[in-house]
């Protein structure tokens, strides 16, 4: 009864604050208005997942649900003080937690065996709505089944839904380092075998691999280091900062430089 109350809350929700790319004041501000009608207002783009031809997703930004989706995650499943709703920083880093289904009561379940009898197969979904929705209507039960362009399509929409300036990204190629040295090392003898104790143990490199970016102040760190920040939904590994599966917002430029800086930069 307590959670029905609280849907018939969120459906009748008049009023919600979010945050504002166009105010200077605001920790997501964003001076280019062109940026902000394409990172804040663009309901529809196309995300990379193996293919250099991308698939068509749909953000379904201004579905009534996809609001009150966002709204009963957060509300509902976020371990968030509400004292922090207001920092972009803390809600795009539980976010990243909330949208899988690893540690939290989250969004989305995510699999990778094959099996999808019991759900969808990730390559069913062609846009965030329809998870949302049957988020929201279902009363928190978790949707099946995401991989990492999913799990990215629907934090880019729980993002834009915010107000908060975001992209999806794609690399090809991409090497998964689980030791945080930043490299993958393969060591071979002169017989072309492999070297296992010298070699890096467990990291490996994906045909390619799904995230998101971002864009918003940083004053936790030092000047410079705000923009662009590296988010990561897919539940890879737990976070060595505060525990969890969350990554992020790792500033895009603390990686380029080496610079090990909150949050999760190493990894």
């Amino acid at each position: 009864p307590k959670q029905q109350d609280f849907q018939a809350e969120l459906v009748g929700l008049k009023v919600v604050v979010l945050f504002n790319a166009w105010c200077e004041g605001d920790g997501v501000y964003l001076s280019d208005e062109r940026e902000r009608r394409e990172y804040v207002l663009n309901s529809s783009g196309r995300i990379y997942a193996g293919s250099l031809l991308g698939m068509p997703w749909n953000l379904s930004l201004y579905q009534p649900d996809s609001l009150r989706a966002v709204m009963y995650l957060i509300l509902n499943a976020s371990l968030l003080d509400y004292d922090k709703f207001a920092d972009p920083i803390q809600v795009s880093r539980e976010l990243t937690a909330l949208v899988n289904t690893q540690d939290e009561n989250g969004l989305l379940v995510g699999r990778w065996d094959g099996d999808y009898s019991d759900g969808h197969a990730p390559t069913y979904w062609r846009g965030s709505g329809k998870i949302l929705r049957q988020y929201f209507q279902s009363g928190g039960i978790p949707v099946e089944y995401g991989q990492c362009w999913v799990f990215s399509g629907v934090l880019l929409s729980c993002l834009r839904i915010l107000g908060i300036p975001s992209r999806s990204v794609t690399n090809f190629s991409s090497a998964h380092d689980t030791n945080r040295n930043r490299t993958i090392d393969q060591y071979y003898d002169a017989e072309g075998d492999r070297i296992e104790y010298l070699s890096s143990g467990d990291d490996s490199v994906w045909n390619f691999h799904v995230w998101n970016e971002a864009y918003m102040a940083r004053p936790d760190l030092p000047s410079g280091f705000g923009g662009w920040q590296a988010l990561d939904a897919t539940p890879q590994e737990e976070s060595p900062q505060g525990g969890g599966y969350k990554l992020g917002p790792t500033s895009i430029k603390a990686v380029k430089e080496g610079q090990s800086l909150n949050y999760d930069t190493n990894f």
